[in-house]
Formats: C-alpha cells, sequence, structure tokens
C-alpha cells in the first residue's frame, strides 16, 4: 500500500501500475471509481485489475452506477461476473439474465462482444426458459404450427411465443441483436431451443461454468469442502516436495496478512514470497468463501473468512515450529491448504472437548458457547481487557489458554 494518505489525480497518475491496483484496493465505492476514472489511461488499468475487484465494485455501487467501469473492463471479466451473478444454486436464474441483460444491451457494442463469448448452451437455457419455437428450415412451418398464435418471426423460418410477457421486451431486443449481429447463432439457438433438453443443456452450462471459475481458484462446494477435513495434528509431518504451480507474475495484491505484522505466518510469508505463494494463497481464500457460501462481490462477508484462513495457517506454523526460518521452509514445501486443515483440526480437537461439557457459571458458559460454535470463536473474557463477546482464534497461546479452562472444567 501507498503510505501517507490519498493521492492526488497527478500522483496517482505517476504510479506504475501494480502501485495503482494495489493503492485502489485501499479505497472504496465512489472514490475508487473516480480515482480510476481520472486516470490517463482507465480502460488499461481496469483491464489489469484482479476480476474480483470488478465484480466487487459493480455489486457495491450497482451496474447501473459504474456503467463507465463495466464498458472498460475485458469480456473475461465481465463474464466471470455473469458466472457468479445469473446463477442460483445449480440453475440458471431468469429474472438475473433479464437484468443483467438489460444493462449490457445499453451498450449495444458492449452486449454484442459479451455474448458472442458466451456459452451458448447458457443462452440456449434462457431462452428455453422464456419461449417457444416453432417452424424451421426443414419444412418452414408445419400446419400443426400453423393453427397456433406466435408473438414474432424474425424471417418467416422460425416462430416465436413468449412464455411469459414480463420478459418479452428484453428477450426480443437479445434475439434481434443476435440476428443482426451473428446469423449463424440465431438458426442454432432456434434449433436448440426447438429441439434440445432443457436439463441436458443447464447441465452442461454448470460443467461450463464450474470449469472457469475452477481455474480462477473456485472449486466446487463439494471441493471447498475437504478444507475442513480433520487430520491428526499428533502424527502430522510437514511436506519438503511441493512444486510451484505456474502463476502470474503480476499477480496481485500480495494477500494481508491479517493480525500483527510480527506474527509468524506474517514474517514467514514475507519471507518466502512468490508469485506461485501469492496465487496458492488467493486460490485457499477462494475455496474457503466457496466453502462459506460467500461471493467475491461480497466485502464484508469476506473479511472474517480472510481473517480465518490467516489465523488457521498461522496456528499451524505455530504448531508446527517456532521460528521464522522453520515456518519459511513449511510454507515452502507444505500445501497451504493442507496447513489449513491442520489449524481447523486443532480447533476441532478443543471443540470436541467443549461439546461433552456444561457449566452454571456465567462466564465458563460464554466460554463453551464460544467453542461449540461451528467455526469455533475464543471468548474475550479469557483476555486481559475481560470484554463480553468473541473473536477468533490467533495463534497457539489461544489454544493454550482454552486447553487450561477445559482441564479445569474437565477435572472439576
Amino acid at each position: 500500500m501507498i503510505k501517507g494518505g490519498k493521492l492526488t489525480q497527478k500522483e496517482f497518475a505517476t504510479l506504475s501500475l501494480q502501485a495503482k491496483i494495489d493503492y485502489l484496493h485501499g479505497l472504496e465505492g465512489a472514490m475508487k471509481v473516480n480515482t480510476i476514472l481520472d486516470d490517463p489511461k482507465p480502460g488499461t488499468l481496469v483491464r489489469a485489475l484482479p476480476k474480483e475487484d470488478i465484480y466487487q465494485i459493480l455489486h457495491e455501487l450497482g451496474p447501473e452506477e459504474s456503467q463507465e467501469i463495466l464498458q472498460l473492463a475485458s469480456p473475461q471479466q465481465v463474464r466471470f461476473v455473469l458466472d457468479w451473478e445469473l446463477w442460483e444454486d445449480w440453475s440458471i436464474s431468469v429474472d438475473k439474465t433479464v437484468e443483467w441483460l438489460d444493462i449490457l444491451m445499453a451498450d449495444e457494442d458492449l452486449a454484442a462482444d459479451i455474448i458472442s463469448r458466451l456459452d451458448q448452451e447458457l443462452l440456449l437455457v434462457f431462452l428455453k426458459k422464456t419461449i417457444i419455437v416453432g417452424g424451421g428450415l426443414g419444412d418452414i412451418i408445419n400446419s400443426e404450427d400453423h393453427q397456433q398464435e406466435w408473438d414474432h418471426t424474425f424471417d418467416e423460418i422460425y416462430y416465436i411465443r413468449f412464455i411469459n410477457n414480463r420478459h418479452s421486451q428484453t428477450v426480443l431486443r437479445l434475439i434481434d441483436l443476435i440476428y443482426r449481429q451473428d446469423h449463424p447463432l440465431y438458426r442454432s439457438l432456434m434449433q436448440g431451443v426447438e429441439n434440445e433438453l432443457l436439463s441436458e443443456l443447464e447441465e452442461t452450462a454448470g460443467q461450463f461454468r464450474n470449469g472457469r471459475l475452477a481455474d480462477e481458484g473456485f472449486p466446487s462446494p463439494h471441493e471447498a469442502a475437504a478444507l475442513y477435513t480433520r487430520l491428526t495434528p499428533e502424527g502430522f509431518t510437514p511436506a519438503t516436495d511441493k512444486v510451484d504451480i505456474t502463476a502470474d507474475a503480476d499477480l496481485s495484491p500480495f494477500p494481508v496478512i491479517p493480525g500483527e505484522a510480527a506474527s509468524l505466518l506474517s514474517r514467514a510469508f514475507t519471507a518466502a514470497d512468490s508469485p506461485a505463494l501469492r496465487q496458492e494463497f488467493h486460490h485457499l481464500i477462494n475455496g474457503a468463501m466457496v466453502a462459506e457460501g460467500v461471493t467475491p462481490a461480497d466485502n464484508e462477508k469476506m473479511r472474517p473468512v480472510l481473517e480465518r484462513v490467516g489465523n488457521y495457517l498461522n496456528i499451524a506454523l505455530e504448531f508446527l515450529c517456532a521460528n521464522e526460518s522453520e515456518g519459511t521452509a513449511i510454507i515452502k514445501g507444505e500445501h497451504l491448504r493442507r496447513l489449513f486443515s491442520l489449524g481447523h483440526s486443532l480447533l476441532a480437537q478443543l471443540q470436541e472437548r467443549a461439546k461433552k461439557l456444561e457449566s452454571d457459571n456465567y462466564a465458563a458458559d460464554r466460554v463453551l458457547m464460544g467453542l461449540k460454535m461451528k467455526r469455533p470463536r475464543f471468548y474475550r473474557g479469557l483476555d486481559k481487557d475481560m470484554v463480553d463477546d468473541y473473536r477468533e482464534f490467533t495463534g497457539m497461546e489461544d489454544l493454550r489458554t482454552a486447553d487450561r479452562f477445559l482441564r479445569g472444567l474437565e477435572t472439576a
């Protein structure tokens, strides 16, 4: 981060591209957007931002208020947003798709570019949920189709009837745009809507979407849940043969490790810094977000996930070693996912013991309540300030404090 407070427009313009991105991560909302748009090359800056940053801007301000950012974004950045926005669980949402089509089609060139890059299966699912198609190239339109009432035709070959008139104008604009810009795609979509099965199309579209998100480090919910696999801490031996993954040398930003800058994790990360390590850490955060049901657009919900990831890693390192050089070697040799699972497992051991205990004492009951939470939390009444509240476990000293407390109840 840039020290010394806010920069002037001129000062910001003199920064390197990476420094601009780092600085923008300290801004919020309209100030971030204004700073981007005031840059001499806003398009270059926007397209250099991580896809998650674009999503957060659109989520925070709303697509209408950040239309200029949307117009400057790359098709890949927009498609990333749509991969999150258009789906509800395993199904494509008609209402959300209509909402986003209206936003995109405010700029026809942008809409044409984005639509041409979308999976055809996604377009087919949306259209099958909103229109019925008759006719076709084989027999123009058969006698049975002739007897039906149709809402529209673009070419006297394919005939369209809307399933829900509430969406008819948006659907009509979409098909018209495709008809004018990409006639082969139009014919393929009409044939697909008439003949393909919706369930198979939606399953295929979901597979494509999940594959893209996996490439960005967002695993499936099933894979993400594996982060919380229980390990046996006492028999854990750190690996030493981790192979560096191929990573973008300009990956940004460097992960901000929660807690004190002097923590073992922070010092070990600084010593082991590499593009591959940064990417591995980002992917771990993404997996934890999926496991917690958090999207990259919700910055407020992301913060506790980031804090928990950092704390679990720090707990694991402090359990395994006592100094920075050993911690650095562990981070270089062992996968962060396993270290995260180790930190989780250490807390799960405390949680299991707490679930067997009860207390009529207010403070003791509060300690137990925190340990019994889905993600165990430390009761601040055990801190020096003795606040009646909870926080995350940050290191092995917290676990030792909780252990002493539980032993006191267990032997009472």
